[in-house]
Parts: structure tokens; sequence; C-alpha cells
């Protein structure tokens, strides 16, 4: 229940049925172990700034466990993904003459960002005041970056740093998704639950190609510098987070438990073949697993339901694809982005065929081997 004054948000009977109901910003759900806690914290600041790159997600683990919240808080559907130079920044400064968070007005997303710092705050007991900004690189929300989860990732690195990094670093992906939630439009106090498996945190803290199975990294390889990721957003509905929840509870979630005879041992299958291919750093195989994986007719009714017609477009875009040398292309996450992964060489005629589908926002943008920057000052 939320608190008695809380201003409710529109009513959602799709997301409740689901049990996806908002909570406010700044409760924690799942609070640290303490074991998360180093016994020792290093040296303060007076100002941090932290970047982190974002992620594309190719392949998840188990569709049935983006419905099912495990009762720690996260998601287990494990993931497969691509490091993107696409980044997410976030500067913090402490205030010791004052108390409380402060969000800098430039801050577009205040309610995602303040969430994160006051579960941090509270973690730590951090006794000064701070003055945050943040932001992306990436200019759009809710399709299939992971741009809001890495303003999260952004704000926690930085406001751990800032106090001496009281928290294990290699514990904050975890504890990030079990208390993960997305700002409300029209509605700043409250957030809605997402689902999250500390993927992008964790491609916050190694970057590169990853797999992440238990909100845990099980594996990883340098992606190729040679390669160049071709991104579009087709022109649908851009929702804010409730929106988009909605409409993917709506649209996906009973279709995934209907075919789950199906796609479980699908998406399991594919993702171990995955984890043998980082392993052996052979990325053409990687290549080959992703083409084969939304080509599924079951997955890629999924997304039309999300996204009426985003399959023909998809059909369109691999056909003109062919007369080009790519590795694969694929639906990002929860989608609509559709990503083709190159070489270096042919990113402008790739670029063209993505703009011939009609898609008004292509980005080229290239793959990241490195996890979070950091910078800090004591002036």
């Amino acid at each position: 229940m939320n608190p008695k004054n809380t201003p409710q948000p529109p009513d959602n009977k799709v997301l409740a049925k689901w049990g996806f109901e908002p909570f406010p910003v700044g409760k924690i759900t799942t609070p640290l172990p303490s074991s998360a806690f180093n016994k020792e914290t290093g040296e303060t600041y007076n100002r941090v700034r932290i970047a982190v790159p974002g992620r594309l997600q190719c392949l998840i683990k188990d569709p049935v466990n983006l419905i099912k919240r495990e009762p720690t808080g996260e998601f287990n559907y494990g993931e497969i993904a691509f490091g993107v130079d696409l980044m997410s920044h976030a500067e913090v400064v402490a205030l010791p003459k004052e108390k409380g968070i402060f969000i800098s007005e430039e801050v577009k997303r205040p309610g995602l960002v303040k969430h994160f710092a006051e579960v941090m705050v509270k973690s730590i007991n951090y006794q000064n005041g701070i003055h945050i900004k943040a932001k992306n690189d990436f200019p759009y929300a809710h399709v299939g970056s992971g741009s809001s989860a890495a303003l999260a990732t952004a704000t926690a690195l930085a406001i751990n740093k800032l106090a001496g990094e009281p928290i294990k670093m290699e514990t904050l992906p975890l504890f990030l998704a079990q208390n993960y939630g997305e700002e409300i439009e029209n509605t700043p106090e409250l957030l809605t639950p997402v689902q999250c498996t500390g993927g992008t945190s964790l491609m916050a803290l190694h970057g590169g190609l990853i797999a992440v199975e238990d909100s845990k990294l099980v594996e990883r390889m340098e992606i190729p510098e040679n390669l160049m990721y071709v991104i579009s957003i087709p022109n649908f509905p851009k929702p804010d987070s409730q929106g988009a929840m909605a409409r993917e509870a709506e649209a996906v979630f009973q279709h995934i438990l209907d075919t789950a005879r199906h796609m479980q041992p699908f998406f399991a299958r594919n993702f171990e073949e995955m984890r043998q291919a980082i392993r052996a750093q052979a990325i053409h195989t990687i290549g080959k697993i992703i083409k084969k994986i939304d080509s599924d007719e079951a997955i890629m009714k999924g997304y039309n339901n999300m996204f009426p017609g985003i399959s023909s477009q998809y059909e369109k875009l691999i056909s003109y694809l062919e007369r080009n040398d790519t590795l694969a292309t694929f639906i990002s996450s929860a989608g609509p982005s559709f990503v083709t992964i190159c070489p270096c060489s042919e990113q402008e005629k790739v670029t063209k065929q993505h703009e011939k589908i009609g898609a008004n926002n292509v980005i080229v943008s290239q793959p990241v081997n490195r996890g979070f920057i950091c910078e800090v000052f004591n002036n």
C-alpha cells in the first residue's frame, strides 16, 4: 500500500493484475546485507563525476522470469548484452552545511535520479547534503537502450565514491535491481516497478559483451574494435515508464505464458550457446545465434503485440541488409529499437538501409569495452 497522502497515478488495472503497483520514491524494498559493506572506507571527496556506458540487449535466458519477481526483488530473466558508447552521466557534490538531496533543475528525469540517490544515502547513512546533476547522452527513453538503469547506476556509483566507497562495488548491480523502478509522468512521488536483473549495472562495471545470470556476470569478452552499431528507432508511441510497462503487460505477459513450453527451452538453449560462444570469443558464431532469435515466430508475435507492424519493418530491414556485410540485426530488449552490428567500413551503407524503412531517428555508435569512467575532486 502507498502512504495515505501519496498522490496516486491514473488507475491501471493491467499493471495491478500482474503485481506491478507503483511505490514511493526512496523506498528500499530489499536492504543491503551487512556483507555488502567494506570494513573500512576510503578517501571521501567533495565532488565526483561518473559516466557509464549503455547496453544493447540481444537475448534473455527465461522470458517467464520477466513476469515473476523474486522474493528478494529482482527479476532473474538473465541477459546477453553489448556495451555501447551511449553514455549516462552523474555529478554529485557534497554539501556539508546542508541536509537532504538537491536535484538540479537541468535533470530531465528527477524522480528516477532522486529514488536511487535516496536509497544510497539511506543505505550508507550519509550525513552531508548532496547536489546532483545527471543526464543521458542517448536522447530517447523506453526504447531498449538501458538508459534508465544506466542513469540509476551512474547516480549510485557517484554517491558511493563520494562517501569513500562504503559499499562493495560488485554488490551494487543486485541491490539496484532489487530496488528498481522508473518515474511516472506527472506523479513525481511514485515509481513504476520495471523488470531489472542488474545487466545494465554490470555493463557499467565491466563493458564489453556480457552474459548475466542470477544478477551476476557469468561470461564476458571484448567486442572487436572494427565493429559499429547502427541503431534506429521506429516511429511508435513513446509513453512514460508506466505506459511502457502497461503496454508490455497487456500485450506480452499472457503471450509469454501461453508459449512458455516453446519459449523457455528456446531461450535457454540459445543462451547457453551464446555463453559458449562468448567463452570461445567466437564473434561470428554470436552473430549467427542472434540471427535466428528474432526470426522465431513466437518472439516476433510478442513484439508485434506491443508494436503493431514491427515484424514487417524488421523483415524489410533484413531484406535490405542482405546486400551488406553485417554481423547481425536484432530488436534490443523490449524494443522497439533496431540494432545492426556491422564493420566500420559498412556503417554508411547500413545507415542508409535503416533510413529506407522510414525510421526517423538513426544513430551510429561504437562498442565499449571499458566500464565506467570516474573523476574525483576535492576542491
